[in-house]
């Protein structure tokens, strides 16, 4: 094929792309008759309300009487759902403040959806105390940021008495399971969240990643950290500290000077990084020869296992792999196997080059046999849209979403779907589309929808009142 025809096929497939990808909005809008009328419910979006069909959209706080005194909403930090009520966190202004400022307090509010009543859980006029999201929330209690000039604090706010206890400053809050994780005066603590204890850990590392897990059936707190060695090169560490001995056990120093990666809850691989060079299929524009690149891996790996009985710690060599492949990655099976994703370079040559290859293996600890010959579960955790729709009783509502507007799409036209379990029956409730910071569409509420909009149960609620 010469370069004529070359550039005729191109131009041609870029016409038919550009002319394909050319949809416009006014095709997209369905016809009037095609909308459902209004079920009965209503969709939340923190202070507002709408019908399901996007009419009538209102604001459900815009005052509030506390200590006999009027107090204006001006602005709505954060927000949660809980039991189907909803708690808000809101800066407000006295309505007979003479200030300039926008607002002179922040409250933690409770909107009753049902009974349409606001109470206050917090209050707080002075800057120093005031709060501005939720950092984690259960049924019994609340942690919230609480923000001022000098520093970020968190507080704990119980909801049966209204309880407020201040948690000490520090930073790198964590929420791990039950467990609150930060630094404090340059040292890792911990407290359970339902009593706030401090507690230190002195010989753990501020930087490192922290995850519950069971070992034979004892709790303990995983500490996983890496630093940075050279280019391409990672060592790691490998701690695990007991809640109740309150004691720190070492599984794997950095100065051991190898690269670490876990492996579920009960193993972890070490490795050393090497460069592999291959044969790429990049050639270069002046020699005309395939450019030969550097991949690094870290191989010549070891699995070990650790156990914990009878509060002795403990780790394995159970296995060393093949040198010059990476098993750096893997998943532990139920019934106990472990599937790793091998990582190797394929060296090349000018006449057929190489690359970067992966290939699984199936390791059983029981016979220390590793093969590639073996059969994989289909995936199951399959999501749709559908999947991610919020539930009212026996209705699921949803979105769909088609992209229109330049070559290769810039604007999203949506659909908003109700789908009943029982009658099979979907309706179409909304539609709208959003072109950059415009919306515009047959019918919908213009207050809900923006440009980043997440349509889940955390940011949304719909209640038949």
């Amino acid at each position: 094929m010469n370069y004529k025809k070359v550039m005729f096929v191109m131009v041609f497939l870029f016409i038919t792309l550009t002319l394909s990808g050319c949809r416009k909005y006014e095709d997209l809008v369905p016809e009037e008759k095609d909308l459902a009328n209004w079920d009965g419910n209503y969709i939340y979006y923190g202070n507002k309300r709408s019908k399901t069909t996007g009419e009538d959209t209102e604001i459900l706080i815009r005052e509030v009487e506390y200590l006999n005194i009027q107090y204006n909403l001006f602005e709505v930090s954060d927000f949660i759902y809980l039991n189907d009520d909803i708690y808000m966190i809101a800066y407000m202004k006295n309505k007979d403040s003479i200030s300039d400022y926008h607002y002179d307090s922040s409250m933690l509010l409770h909107y009753n959806t049902k009974e349409k009543t606001t109470a206050v859980i917090y209050f707080s006029n002075n800057q120093d105390e005031f709060i501005d999201n939720f950092f984690h929330t259960t049924e019994d209690f609340f942690i919230i940021s609480r923000y001022d000039y000098k520093s970020n604090g968190l507080i704990k706010i119980t909801l049966a008495n209204k309880e407020v206890e201040e948690i000490p400053k520090g930073y790198d809050y964590r929420v791990v399971e039950d467990y609150l994780i930060f630094t404090y005066n340059s040292m890792v603590h911990y407290t359970k969240m339902d009593i706030i204890e401090l507690n230190p850990i002195p010989d753990a590392n501020t930087n490192a990643y922290f995850s519950i897990i069971e070992i034979d059936g004892n709790r303990l707190l995983r500490i996983f950290s890496k630093s940075f060695r050279s280019s391409f090169n990672f060592i790691g560490e490998l701690k695990y500290y007991d809640f109740e001995l309150i004691t720190l056990f070492t599984a794997w120093k950095y100065e051991s000077d190898k690269n670490v990666s876990l492996i579920g809850d009960n193993y972890f691989v070490i490795g050393t990084t090497v460069g592999y060079d291959y044969v790429s299929s990049l050639k270069n524009y002046n020699t005309k020869r395939y450019e030969v690149l550097t991949e690094y891996l870290s191989t010549s790996n070891i699995l070990y296992k650790i156990s914990y009985q009878d509060k002795e710690f403990k780790i394995e060599n159970i296995f060393e792999f093949p040198d010059n492949l990476a098993f750096e990655t893997g998943e532990v099976l139920a019934d106990g196997k472990i599937i790793f994703y091998a990582t190797y370079v394929k060296r090349g040559s000018q006449l057929f080059p190489g690359g970067v290859k992966h290939s699984e293996y199936l390791f059983d600890p029981q016979d220390k046999s590793l093969t590639t010959k073996f059969k994989k579960d289909k995936p199951t955790n399959v999501s749709s849209n559908f999947e991610q729709g919020i539930e009212c009783g026996n209705d699921t509502y949803y979105f769909e979403s088609v992209v229109y507007g330049p070559f290769m799409g810039g604007y999203y036209a949506y659909y908003l779907y109700k789908y009943n379990k029982m009658t099979k029956q979907k309706e179409l409730m909304q539609f709208f589309a959003l072109e950059h910071q415009t919306i515009r569409g047959l019918r919908y509420s213009e207050d809900f929808w923006h440009d980043d909009f997440r349509f889940n149960k955390e940011r949304f609620l719909i209640l038949n009142y």
